[in-house]
């Protein structure tokens, strides 16, 4: 089989690095199992082996987990803009307090930069009702600090995230901490 360029992985769409006479690779990205196969046009293509496992190891818990994400965030943003169409004079704590809510527990990195977005989001479009982030020496709703939190987080670390609520019920800080 004559070297080929420009073979992707199906599993993973990584580039493969084929060599003369292999019918069989393993894509370095994804571990994925591939039969390199020439069609009736000699035309080179990866398939998946028959009984392997689509995605593999960590490159599945990093889909999955991005797929959920996806998910989740489409959900949160369609609520929000939702919230957003309301009344903004006399709008309910509920329906304010309904974006974070799902915050609060164990959450990956993923998921704390998607809650500082809201918080920060909320902070612009709500003047009466401020929320503060605590995490490590910040303790602020300042929107530069906010995103200067947001690039020291990791998505693949796991945070402790609690809410707590003005004398009113309206979130007013989230609290965000390493997960030891």
């Amino acid at each position: 089989m004559a070297k080929a360029t420009n073979i992707k992985c199906p599993n993973c769409g990584a580039n493969l690095d084929l060599e003369e006479n292999k019918n069989i690779v393993t894509c370095q990205y994804c571990n994925a199992d591939l039969k390199i196969e020439k069609d009736m046009n000699d035309i080179i293509e990866a398939r998946l082996v028959t009984g392997t496992k689509i995605a593999k190891g960590v490159f599945s818990y990093v889909a999955i987990t991005y797929i959920f994400s996806f998910i989740f965030i489409s959900l949160v943003t369609i609520s929000i803009f939702f919230v957003a169409r309301g009344n903004h004079s006399n709008f309910d704590k509920t329906k304010f307090n309904s974006s974070f809510t799902y915050a609060a527990g164990t959450k990956s990195g993923t998921f704390v930069d998607n809650t500082i977005d809201n918080v920060i989001k909320s902070n612009k479009e709500n003047k009466n009702h401020q929320i503060y982030v605590k995490y490590e020496d910040y303790n602020t709703k300042n929107e530069d600090d906010l995103i200067s939190i947001k690039d020291t987080t990791e998505n693949f670390t796991y945070y402790e995230v609690s809410i707590d609520y003005d004398t009113n019920g309206y979130v007013n800080l989230v609290t965000i901490k390493i997960k030891k």
